[in-house]
């Protein structure tokens, strides 16, 4: 029976990392992949877990983040969306009642 390879999917969970970053591993020659039909990256298991075990920089680790930090990052990154939506509201209210 063949070997069955991972995708970029399966090794970015099995790493606990984003997907862009194991394809930046593959860029840095970190991660040894195999293209498949010129353009999907496939690897082997063996070599996944031995950069697991050894090469992966504790920057590529996931960390856990509280509820108030994603709470904090989601206000920081979509505040002009936020605001944008209060003053339509309000411009609304305004419009209908007045």
């Amino acid at each position: 029976m063949p070997e069955r390879l991972l995708d970029t999917k399966e090794v970015a969970c099995y790493l606990g990392i984003r997907e862009k970053d194991v394809k930046n591993l593959v860029a840095m020659g970190k991660l040894p992949a195999y293209k498949i039909g010129g353009a999907f990256l496939r690897f082997k298991f063996e070599q996944v877990d031995a950069l697991k075990n050894t090469i992966l920089p504790a920057s590529f680790k996931s960390k856990d983040v509280s509820l108030l930090e994603r709470l904090a990052d989601f206000l920081r990154f979509n505040d002009f969306y936020i605001i944008s939506i209060i003053i339509a509201i309000g411009l609304l209210l305004v419009i209908l009642y007045f």
